[in-house]
C-alpha cells in the first residue's frame, strides 16, 4: 500500500490514531495559554492563575488516560485483566 503524506498523517494524528494524544495535548495547551494570556492582559491575574491551573490539571488527565490504555493493552496481551 502506497500512502500519501496526507494519508499517513492523517492515520497518525486522527481519530484514534497513536498521534491524538499529541494534538489533545497542544490544543488544550494553546487554548490554555491564550485564555490565560487575555485575562491577564485585562487585569484578571486571579482568574489567569485558575486558567492555567486548570489547563494543567486537563494535560495531566490526558496523559493519564493515554497510560491507562497503555497498560491496559498490555495487560490485555497478557491476559490479565483490569
Amino acid at each position: 500500500m502506497v500512502y500519501t503524506f496526507g494519508g499517513a498523517m492523517s492515520q497518525t494524528f486522527g481519530t484514534g490514531g497513536a498521534g491524538q494524544p499529541i494534538v489533545q495535548l497542544v490544543c488544550v495547551a494553546a487554548v490554555g495559554s491564550l485564555s490565560s494570556t487575555v485575562a491577564g492582559a485585562l487585569g484578571q491575574g486571579q482568574i489567569a492563575s485558575m486558567i492555567k491551573l486548570v489547563t494543567v490539571f486537563s494535560c495531566i488527565g490526558v496523559v493519564i488516560s493515554v497510560i491507562y490504555k497503555a497498560v491496559s493493552a498490555i495487560a490485555g496481551m497478557a491476559g490479565v485483566g483490569l
